[in-house]
């Protein structure tokens, strides 16, 4: 099933900072970036700790109003080998604190 329109995504990861971040993209049913949520309009996570949120451009921690299918994670930077992923969360939108409880969403 797609992941629900308006969600938000945060992980727990560490070595995260100055020189490796996650970035974050939607994908289709098919496995294709989605135009606008992908590439240079990815979701970027840059800080470590638990449920840290993905920030998409222009300060959103949402996807907009669509369904993605599916989310496509990559390490990015020059110490991105030694940053480490341990879980993702993906929320429904539609409430004023999706990620209650996460770190980053204050």
């Amino acid at each position: 099933p797609p992941l629900p329109a308006g969600a938000a995504v945060a992980v727990n990861a560490d070595g995260l900072g100055g020189g490796a971040c996650i970035r974050v993209e939607a994908l289709d049913a098919d496995g294709r970036p989605m135009e606008g949520l992908a590439g240079p309009d990815a979701a970027v996570v840059r800080r470590p700790g638990l449920r840290q949120a993905a920030v998409w451009p222009n300060g959103r921690k949402q996807l907009r109003p669509v369904s993605a299918w599916r989310l496509g994670l990559s390490f990015e930077g020059p110490s991105a080998a030694a940053a480490r992923l341990y879980a993702v969360y993906v929320r429904e939108g539609g409430t004023r604190d999706p990620l209650a409880g996460a770190s980053d969403l204050d």
